[in-house]
């Protein structure tokens, strides 16, 4: 598409790492979001590599800093990882940290190349998105333009700023929940 500088597909879903006692970190059913999902090389992830990790080839995984730290795990160590399409083992190369924090809004995150993150997370040769790096002197709205003219109306063509603006409203919308539910709370404990 005429404006690109850099493209990378993103795949997502949900992804549970086991730590060595065999017990998962995070709680999928309760508390922030288990996933999984891919990492590539470029000025297109938003992935830091810690001290020491490189990114993952194969049967090889990295998982976020905070999972890291609590489950005790070193480079080389073998983890398991639990997705829809079952449990495997994976090679640990490493940490990431998004933005700076080790867990984002501490969600656990595991990340693999796109084609074992497509195969683990059973949506073979497909893609949940593509993030695209515009060229020098292009906006952010002349990008969207042009690729919207290339994959046409049935795909959601968003900036940067409306894809931070509509997380954002995502994560709100879930703090409302919460924010409503610890008023009940409070609620009954002063009836009590």
């Amino acid at each position: 598409v005429p404006g690109v500088a850099a493209a990378s597909g993103e795949d997502n879903g949900f992804a549970l790492i086991i730590d060595k006692d065999g017990k998962p970190i995070g709680n999928p059913n309760n508390g922030p979001p288990t996933l999984g999902g891919d990492i590539t090389e470029g000025p297109l992830s938003a992935w830091d590599l810690t001290d020491g990790s490189s990114y993952p080839h194969g049967d090889q995984a990295l998982i976020d800093n905070g999972s890291f730290k609590k489950g005790h795990f070193a480079i080389g160590d073998t983890v398991t990882i639990a997705s829809q399409a079952g449990t495997r083992q994976f090679e640990l190369v490493g940490s990431v940290t998004f933005g700076g924090a080790d867990s984002p809004a501490g969600a656990t995150f595991a990340l693999f190349d796109t084609a074992t993150a497509q195969a683990f997370m059973g949506k073979p040769g497909e893609l949940d998105g593509i993030r695209a790096k515009a060229d020098s002197g292009v906006s952010q709205t002349e990008l969207t333009q042009s690729i919207r003219q290339v994959v046409g109306s049935d795909v959601e063509v968003l900036t940067g700023s409306a894809l931070t603006k509509e997380n954002q409203n995502d994560i709100e919308q879930g703090l409302k929940f919460f924010n409503i539910m610890l008023t009940v709370f409070a609620a009954i404990a002063l009836f009590v």
